[in-house]
């Protein structure tokens, strides 16, 4: 039969604060979970500067934070093809460039790059605009850079994890701290999953919950949004149950799911 989830376990989706609408909450409650979103990293938007005189030939934007960055702009005028990572920041793309965005169906940075590689030509005297976090890994830029690709990459958003993220989040799932005492409330109380959506949220939470939480790894679950928060995890001495594939609310539930079946 596999492991069943207890109906209403419990679901933290630690991630970036976020003026967004959510779709991760009602989507895994409507399937029985009960959820709570922890924001644990703080987003400051930056200015967004493009170089005069200089004639790009596509946007790449890999987080909604982006997206963010770019209305605080008045005007932002572009219409080139845009490159977004993933539904979600594709979706806050669309409403700003229509149907010039493209990426939705790529889950990682490794997809993304294999995507604009395929559906556009390197030009050397016009740049690619990268419009990147100040945690963005290298992985996307070298890609294109190696396919002869010339990138302009600007920082437009920077994230910092909260005053004591861990032990905000070990308050929020009610587990006590204390030694004594530590595990008679808990006895009844349905499985908890911990879902990291980027590996700095994994940095910041990961070692405090590994800490205080020993005597309940049999009731806390790890999951992660994509395999590089999976990675960081693992890095900080967790055991991941789940990852996402896709990063999307649909991708997490068949991650739960197939933990469930195994």
């Amino acid at each position: 039969n596999g492991r069943r989830s207890h109906p209403m376990s419990k679901v933290f989706l630690l991630r970036a604060e976020s003026s967004k609408e959510d779709k991760y909450k009602p989507f895994l409650e409507a399937h029985g979970f009960e959820v709570l979103n922890v924001p644990v990293l703080k987003v400051q938007l930056r200015e967004v500067i493009l170089e005069s005189g200089v004639d790009y030939s596509g946007l790449i934007i890999t987080s909604s934070n982006a997206v963010r960055a770019i209305q605080l702009e008045t005007p932002f005028s572009w219409n080139k093809p845009v490159f977004a990572l993933g539904k979600a920041t594709a979706d806050a793309a669309a409403e700003l460039f229509g149907e010039n965005v493209s990426g939705q169906d790529c889950a990682n940075a490794k997809e993304l790059a294999a995507f604009i590689i395929e559906h556009t030509r390197p030009v050397v005297s016009s740049p690619l605009l990268f419009l990147a976090g100040d945690k963005a890994r290298p992985e996307l830029p070298e890609l294109l850079r190696e396919a002869g690709f010339t990138l302009s990459q600007s920082i437009v958003y920077s994230t910092d994890p909260i005053d004591n993220a861990g032990k905000v989040v070990l308050d929020l799932m009610n587990l006590n701290v204390a030694a004594e005492g530590f595990t008679s409330h808990l006895e009844n109380v349905p499985s908890m999953w911990v879902v990291c959506f980027s590996p700095s949220i994994a940095n910041a939470v990961i070692p405090t919950l590994l800490e205080h939480a020993q005597k309940q790894t049999n009731m806390i679950r790890l999951a992660a949004i994509g395999k590089t928060s999976a990675k960081a995890i693992i890095t900080m001495g967790g055991k991941v149950d789940a990852i996402a594939q896709t990063p999307t609310p649909e991708g997490l539930l068949e991650s739960f799911q197939a933990y469930e079946d195994t």
